[in-house]
């Protein structure tokens, strides 16, 4: 069986988005949703891609059974997993500045399974502006600045390969000790040192960055860069990090050429940081995190062998799918400004309390800014 190269799709749908908050009774907490159109077929999107509506069938199907039922359908808020304005990446015309390459740039990239360089076409670059802490891995073969979620390509001391986020090796250095970054790979070169996770050969520190982040998602995942004269191999996953998951996927169905969803946001680090964005208004939207062939025709990329990862939640105004309050039967309602208003306890209250003359007008006030609250 011949594989097919799939290639890593994110797309936002420019529909808007419901937030609701459920409570059942006075004892149970509430629960934050979103929920809205997550997905389009058989129309051309901002990215140009088109998913057909039988494929789009069949892997809702597909993810809703595997993913939703088993309440592993988890995303995350979307942020920069990247390098900073100095990292470099080795492209099939030499080193070039990551800030600087193009969108269709073919680059150096490591297959983890035959250690073989491959040249492959980005499928992504990733260009965001990013305030806070990054960390520094500094030894004699590695001088590269990343943030904290930046994927780190790992091999054990077992020959085991894997994607490990910069931050967990920082936390838990004695457990990486024996473990190395590769610095080469089949057909580059001669040099076959690798780089040490060893606390006595590697430091790592925080430093504050206020600047745009880059990066590149690439078939396999890894890529060749280079900072402060030093490269080594580095990389992305689309695969979903469950210490980073903010909402799990509860419901998920198609009508027609739409794919509608409902998501709980949870009570996690991550799910509480989107809880707090949606309180203060801050618009959010959602966007699909897929794999799939792109097949280019005169309409646009027709996309075949969709397969959807996740569904995550991003901040991107451009994408119009943004959260907005409604009320869904339920008690507590989000305004448009954020706030938090408790209709129906109003209401309710109002009515145990109604003066003894002018009820009938009484009645119809309380029952107009019910209405008004519910909009």
């Amino acid at each position: 069986m011949s594989s097919i190269p799939l290639k890593f799709l994110v797309d936002e749908p420019k529909f808007d988005l419901e937030c609701i908050i459920e409570e059942k009774n006075a004892n149970t907490p509430q629960t934050l949703f979103i929920n809205g159109v997550f997905m389009v077929c058989n129309e051309k999107n901002k990215n140009g891609r088109i998913y057909q509506m039988n494929e789009m069938q069949t892997e809702v199907q597909r993810y809703t059974t595997e993913m939703v039922d088993t309440k592993r359908a988890l995303g995350e808020l979307n942020h920069p997993s990247c390098l900073t304005v100095d990292g470099q990446i080795l492209t099939k015309e030499g080193w070039k500045y990551i800030k600087d390459i193009s969108t269709d740039e073919v680059v150096q990239t490591l297959n983890p399974n035959t250690t073989e360089i491959e040249f492959h076409k980005i499928i992504r670059k990733i260009d965001e502006p990013y305030k806070g802490k990054m960390l520094r891995f500094v030894g004699l073969n590695i001088d590269l600045t990343v943030t904290p979620n930046h994927k780190i390509p790992l091999i054990a001391e077992c020959g085991k390969f894997s994607l490990v986020e910069a931050q967990k090796i920082a936390l838990n250095r004695k457990y990486y000790n024996n473990c190395y970054i590769p610095k080469v790979g089949t057909g580059l070169g001669e040099d076959t040192s690798t780089i040490s996770l060893d606390e006595h050969f590697l430091t790592i520190e925080e430093v504050d960055y206020d600047g745009h982040v880059y990066c590149v998602e690439v078939p396999n995942n890894i890529f060749y860069a280079m900072e402060n004269g030093k490269s080594c191999w580095t990389g992305n996953s689309i695969d979903i990090n469950p210490e980073r998951a903010s909402h799990l996927v509860t419901k998920l169905w198609q009508e027609g050429n739409l794919v509608y969803g409902k998501a709980k946001i949870l009570n996690t680090p991550v799910g509480n940081v989107v809880k707090s964005l949606i309180m203060e208004g801050v618009q959010l939207g959602v966007s699909s995190r897929a794999l799939g062939k792109l097949n280019p025709t005169d309409a646009g990329n027709l996309v075949t062998n969709f397969h959807l990862v996740g569904i995550d939640i991003v901040h991107d105004p451009s994408a119009k799918a943004f959260v907005q309050g409604v009320l869904e039967s339920k008690a507590w309602i989000i305004n448009p400004d954020g706030s938090i208003t408790e209709a129906l306890e109003t209401l309710q209250s109002g009515l145990k309390t109604m003066p003894i003359g002018n009820r009938d007008e009484y009645i119809r006030n309380l029952v107009v800014n019910f209405l008004r609250n519910i909009k």
